[in-house]
């Protein structure tokens, strides 16, 4: 059984015997609960075929139907989810860039928090020194090195 299914499935068999002896309901989806996954390397495989791997798919399907949510909560920007999981998974909701932006199953900001523009600018001049730097603007990823193909190439902030 492949990692992300087993945890799920781990997860989802706590939360049913937690709630049998106390309800002696034969419906074990007594509770609607919502679990979040990250998406690089737990859900998502770049580098493997399938990328999504079905036991996944079917894990996610089967919490689903007794009602209880399924979101994604990653570092990407929300469309690079989009991008990497669309043809896969639409999740019920979305808690993108570290926390910094929340959206529900539509794409809607729900909470988004942002710094400013100097504040901004200033991360970015300290940040050209090292070879890593990547700033989130606008849903899409900046670097002054990049080290993908989905990183945009900056020169300077005011680009």
């Amino acid at each position: 059984m492949h990692k992300f299914t087993y945890l799920l499935w781990w997860y989802f068999i706590y939360c049913w015997g937690m709630m049998l002896p106390m309800s002696k309901q034969k419906n074990y989806c007594a509770q609607r609960i919502a679990i979040a996954s990250d998406c690089d390397d737990t859900l998502f495989f770049r580098n493997q075929k399938p990328q999504v791997h079905p036991d996944d798919l079917t894990s996610i399907q089967r919490f689903r139907s007794c009602g209880s949510l399924f979101g994604i909560c990653t570092g990407r920007p929300y469309y690079g989810v989009l991008e990497a999981l669309q043809p896969f998974v639409s999740p019920d909701f979305y808690i993108c860039t570290s926390g910094a932006h929340m959206l529900d199953a539509n794409g809607r900001t729900l909470h988004e928090n942002k710094i400013s523009r100097e504040t901004a600018e200033e991360l970015w001049n300290m940040g050209t020194k090292f070879p890593y730097m990547v700033v989130q603007a606008n849903g899409r990823l900046y670097s002054p090195a990049p080290t993908s193909s989905f990183q945009i190439f900056v020169k300077n902030f005011s680009q």
